[in-house]
């Protein structure tokens, strides 16, 4: 099957940490590559570096923080 993990809030503790979390204790999850538009019409930013997930998961889940105008959110996730 296939789950999606969301909150409502940009802390890296909620949300690229606890995906990191998850792949760790449980090896039967992985991520699945994501998108939200295309090109210049993509939304969201990709995970946040140094924090856990490699270069490649980052581009599997999707950020929309508060300061990337084009999302016009207070905070949010999805992986």
């Amino acid at each position: 099957g296939i789950m999606t993990y969301s909150t409502c809030t940009f802390h890296v503790a909620e949300n690229e940490e606890m995906v990191r979390h998850i792949l760790d204790e449980y090896p039967c999850m992985s991520l699945m590559p994501i998108q939200f538009g295309d090109g210049d019409d993509m939304i969201g930013l990709p995970g946040l570096p140094g924090v856990g997930l490699t270069d490649e998961e980052q581009h599997m889940v999707r950020r929309f923080d508060p300061s990337d105008e084009k999302a016009d959110t207070m905070g949010f996730f999805v992986a």
